[in-house]
């Protein structure tokens, strides 16, 4: 072999071995855990995602049996989401079904997601450690009456209220009870958590901060009606939704109100926060952009129909589903429509935003896949 040859080869050689390694350094990097509003203060904001500036097609989409509320995760290369019909659902990146994890009742709740174990509770009581890996149950425990909200996990245990009027501490490894807090009504909130306290409201309009650590009142608050939304906490302020139309911001530590905004309709989405800034909706279908500090209406957006579905953000962009069957994507500055997305039916799940794509339900039956 001569020596031209000899240099041809090698420097084949190297541009395939050079090829190789760029593919694995620009692999595709999975969160390995997962929680709704993507953090423990309900924010909604996905810090590590460009924001999605257009959407030009639908890369996949899943027919289901029933309604889709439940909000996405992506784990380790793969997609996961509940459903209205009671069966929790594992997709590849491609769109192609591994598994299909059916309970007895709707799975309204978004499950948290940790090293391969799904957290979630669904319309019949029942509440399921999930081995997302086989699938199967670790463990189960079964309360009187159903879980609307989504648990939140911290050191090792599970927060979550339910219809029972109480709200639970459980033990992650076994389902054993911790302690219990006792309310007056059905507890549709999913608990805010900062510090060694938890936050979250009922259906009588109270609003509770618990010690975590023994599930003792700290303060209490009471809205004009049903607190159905979760709360959301950024600077010191935890943001109260309620149906009496109004969003409460209280100290976190004391109760006290610093402000409130008045809608024109009630509200029932949780908001999201983002650069001193509260991007929420109404039923009386307007979305808006409130100042952090002191509740200033910055802008709003009207939409044609009542505004159901909590906002994600990445960047300057906020996202959100309307009962007009449309996902919409704003500028967060202006409130300026960048694109939105039409389904059949009402979109009430919060989208989960990964590596320029849009993951969302629609009371259609479908789940989409945007990019």
């Amino acid at each position: 072999m001569n020596r031209t040859a000899k240099v041809t080869i090698f420097l084949l050689l190297s541009f395939g071995f050079w090829l190789t390694q760029c593919s694995l350094f620009k692999k595709e990097r999975f969160p390995d855990t997962f929680r709704y509003r993507m953090n423990l203060q309900n924010t909604g904001v996905f810090p590590d995602e460009a924001p999605v500036d257009t959407v030009t097609k639908v890369v996949w989409q899943y027919l289901t049996s029933d309604w889709l509320f439940s909000s996405p995760a992506i784990i380790n290369g793969y997609v996961y989401f509940g459903g209205v019909n009671g069966r929790y659902y594992c997709f590849d990146m491609k769109g192609v079904k591994q598994w299909e994890f059916q309970t007895k009742e709707s799975i309204y709740a978004t499950p948290t997601i940790m090293n391969h174990i799904a957290y979630f509770g669904n319309l019949g009581g029942e509440f399921y450690a999930l081995d997302i890996s086989k699938p199967e149950p670790v463990w189960r425990i079964k309360l009187k009456k159903g879980i609307y909200t989504s648990p939140a996990v911290v050191n090792d245990v599970i927060y979550f209220g339910a219809e029972d009027h109480n709200f639970y501490a459980i033990d992650r490894f076994t389902g054993n009870e911790i302690w219990h807090y006792e309310t007056d009504k059905e507890i549709f909130s999913s608990p805010a958590i900062q510090g060694n306290t938890v936050y979250f409201g009922n259906n009588s309009g109270n609003f509770y901060a618990l010690d975590m650590k023994e599930g003792v009142l700290v303060w209490t608050f009471q809205a004009d009606d049903a607190i159905l939304a979760s709360p959301a906490i950024a600077d010191s302020l935890v943001l109260i939704p309620s149906l009496d139309k109004r969003l409460y911001a209280l100290s976190v530590d004391s109760g006290q109100t610093v402000w409130s905004f008045q809608a024109r309709g009630p509200i029932s989405t949780t908001p999201a926060i983002s650069n001193g800034k509260v991007f929420l909706g109404s039923w009386d279908k307007y979305f808006y952009a409130l100042d952090l500090k002191t509740g200033e209406k910055l802008w709003e957006f009207r939409t044609g129909d009542q505004v159901m579905g909590s906002a994600a953000i990445t960047g300057n962009v906020v996202y959100f589903g309307s009962r007009d069957g449309n996902l919409y994507a704003l500028d967060s500055e202006t409130g300026k429509e960048k694109w939105h997305f039409s389904t059949k039916g009402s979109v009430g799940m919060t989208p989960t935003i990964f590596h320029g794509r849009v993951y969302l339900g629609s009371k259609d039956r479908r789940f989409y896949v945007l990019e």
